[in-house]
């Protein structure tokens, strides 16, 4: 009796020729529609798109978006007590539009100040303390102060700009420290008559309070705002007088002086 002849398993049936053929034929027609339907689709009319392509172009204005009256300055004053004064005036018609303190120009700036000095004082007296216990912590408040000047650049700017100010003027950094103990000096002296116990006394009293602040932080975040929105700012002497407003008017109005007159 012959072997069986084993099944093969896997095997594929062929294709017919002729059946490949055909649906070749068909995946090329719908192809061929396909392209056609895509052609009659880019042909069809487009208002909005035509009317974008016509329209002219739009050049990037050469100037700032903010240009503010060349006779309106802002100036900027650190002040001991008021901690931060500022002022707005037509200094050409040496008249004075706005005066403003640290609270009225930014309340959460003011606020942020008041924690800043707390911290300060309470960092000052823990640092003494681990002195005295041979131990080393650091202690900073530099990113307080930081948010601190952003805010108060913040109102200073937006303030200028709510008066079309050209100009924001800051005093010179350089000695800022310097010039502020040459004001509590004058002021002890007013204050004080002469006496030089009492003077001692007041400089000692207030005398802390210069190293509460730094003026040079605060000038950079006002020259960054500034020139992001468009403003100049300048630098110039000041000089001290007993009335804070008047004396950071004359610094304005110094410094319109300077640009326009060639006077210091």
């Amino acid at each position: 009796m012959p072997l069986a002849t084993p099944i093969e398993t896997g095997a594929r049936s062929e294709i017919p020729k002729d059946a490949r053929t055909k649906a070749q034929i068909r995946e090329l027609k719908n192809l061929r529609k396909a392209i056609q339907d895509l052609q009659a689709d880019l042909a069809k009319p487009r208002p909005k798109l035509d009317c974008l392509q016509n329209s002219p172009s739009f050049d990037r204005p050469d100037r700032p978006l903010y240009e503010g009256v060349p006779n309106i300055f802002v100036g900027v004053l650190l002040d001991l007590d008021k901690h931060l004064v500022v002022t707005v005036v037509d200094a050409m018609r040496r008249k004075v539009l706005a005066l403003r303190n640290a609270r009225s120009i930014s309340k959460e700036g003011y606020d942020l100040l008041q924690r800043y000095f707390r911290q300060r004082r309470e960092h000052s007296k823990q640092r003494q303390a681990d002195q005295k216990a041979h131990r080393r912590v650091h202690q900073t408040e530099s990113g307080l102060g930081q948010q601190v000047a952003r805010l108060f650049a913040k109102g200073i700017v937006e303030l200028a700009q709510q008066y079309k100010a050209s100009t924001i003027v800051i005093p010179e950094t350089d000695g800022w420290r310097d010039r502020l103990y040459s004001q509590l000096v004058a002021r002890a002296k007013i204050k004080c008559n002469g006496s030089k116990k009492a003077m001692a006394r007041y400089t000692k009293a207030h005398g802390e309070k210069l190293h509460q602040w730094d003026y040079s932080r605060l000038s950079q975040a006002i020259v960054d705002r500034a020139t992001t929105d468009g403003l100049k700012v300048m630098q110039q002497k000041t000089v001290y007088e007993e009335d804070v407003f008047q004396q950071v008017a004359n610094l304005a109005i110094a410094a319109y002086d300077f640009l326009n007159l060639g006077e210091r």
